[in-house]
């Protein structure tokens, strides 16, 4: 959803918001923000953040078995993918 703007109404309106961060956060995100327009950051800001964690894990995981295979599972990726980021 990077890049998207979500317009916070007393009421949710985009259901997109609720399968993704739940119905109880979305109602005290609008409860707080009502009548302002949250912009989110592009998907390459939450990517970039993403393989830094990734690999800082990778890094601290040293001697513990498989650190691809697992992070693999962990964040959705392939084995090839997560070799490719800490790369």
């Amino acid at each position: 959803m990077g890049g998207a703007r979500w317009y916070m109404t007393s009421l949710p309106v985009e259901r997109s918001m609720v399968l993704l961060l739940g119905k109880e956060c979305v109602q005290r995100l609008c409860a707080v923000y009502q009548g302002d327009v949250l912009e989110l950051p592009s998907k390459a800001v939450f990517r970039a953040e993403r393989d830094r964690v990734l690999r800082a894990e990778y890094f601290s995981m040293r001697g513990k078995g498989s650190r691809a295979d697992t992070l693999a599972v962990k964040y959705g990726l392939s084995r090839r993918r997560v070799l490719g980021i800490v790369g």
